[in-house]
């Protein structure tokens, strides 16, 4: 009786219901850090919502500060100008003051199709626009400095003659490229390229137009080879005689000829640096150059045609009257 009683006694506890799982119970440590970091998970929705909403009145304030210092016809623009150092020890620019005005006005173009001081495309847009103008060997720095200005810094292409074709002589770099610059014969001043068989370099456009090609070399060795011979002479004290070179028979055994400015003509020969079989190497000619400069006053000697490229010794003397 009493084992039967024990028995039902203990059958008669309560079972938990399905569906309810007691669970753990929190410390108040626990309590403390769970609240603690649902707090900062508050806090940091609300700055992530702020800085959502606040950005564009942010930038909006900025932007306003910045354009009351640019003028009202763009970003102000700082190019930085190629300079060489003259006689007296100053720095000048040797660029004219017409081609300056003609790379801000493109520049300038440029930041007005893409506006706003914070504008990315803007800067990009400049430096296209700078690189398509023809005077930079290689895509410029481009960048914003306080205030708004628009900064440009890049290496120049240096001009170093003309080259005539069909009555125009077209502006040529060191590199052997045409410079963006095309004038009537004998209008530039400097060294001319006569004989020159291919016409200057131009692409095709988006419209399928022709336009000048500022990236691509002159076709054809001839204008780099005269190019050569000028940088060669370029350092010398007759350089200013040299009036142009012709390379009209620069494939047969003449080679290159220098015409001085009383229209002699000196027989340079081969390129400089390249062998030619029955010539003196480079060093040899521009040593006769020199003699003859300083013997005569001319590095033609005052003769119509005067050859100083054969292995043979030359005859310096002036010619004489009568």
């Amino acid at each position: 009786m009493a084992r039967g009683a024990k028995r039902k006694a203990s059958t008669s506890k309560k079972k938990p219901q399905r569906g309810h799982r007691a669970g753990p119970t929190l410390s108040p440590e626990q309590v403390k850090r769970i609240t603690v970091a649902l707090g900062i998970a508050g806090v940091g929705a609300g700055l992530a919502y702020g800085l959502f909403v606040g950005v564009d009145a942010l930038e909006a304030r900025a932007a306003m500060h910045v354009e009351r210092e640019v003028s009202a016809d763009g970003p102000e623009l700082r190019i930085v100008w190629p300079v060489l150092r003259t006689d007296d020890g100053r720095e000048a620019t040797w660029l004219h003051h017409e081609f300056q005005r003609r790379i801000e006005q493109a520049a300038k173009a440029a930041a007005a199709n893409q506006p706003g001081p914070f504008n990315p495309r803007q800067l990009a847009a400049v430096g296209t626009a700078m690189i398509e103008s023809g005077w930079f060997s290689e895509p410029p720095a481009v960048r914003r400095a306080p205030g708004g200005a628009i900064e440009v810094v890049g290496r120049w292409r240096v001009p170093v003659a003309v080259v005539r074709f069909r009555g125009s002589d077209y502006l040529v770099a060191r590199d052997g490229g045409r410079l963006p610059e095309q004038y009537p014969e004998n209008g530039s001043g400097l060294p001319v390229v006569l004989g020159v068989r291919e016409p200057p370099p131009v692409r095709v456009n988006g419209e399928n137009a022709s336009v000048p090609d500022y990236a691509t070399a002159w076709r054809g060795e001839t204008v780099a080879q005269a190019i050569t011979l000028l940088t060669t002479l370029g350092p010398e004290p007759f350089f200013e005689q040299i009036a142009g070179v012709d390379v009209s028979d620069s494939r047969s055994a003449g080679g290159l000829t220098i015409i001085t400015g009383g229209q002699g003509r000196v027989v340079w020969g081969s390129e400089p640096g390249v062998f030619r079989p029955g010539e003196v190497n480079t060093e040899t000619k521009v040593e006769r150059l020199r003699r003859l400069h300083a013997r005569t006053g001319r590095i033609d000697a005052g003769r119509s045609v005067i050859e100083i490229h054969r292995d043979q010794p030359l005859e310096i003397d002036p010619p004489r009257d009568g």
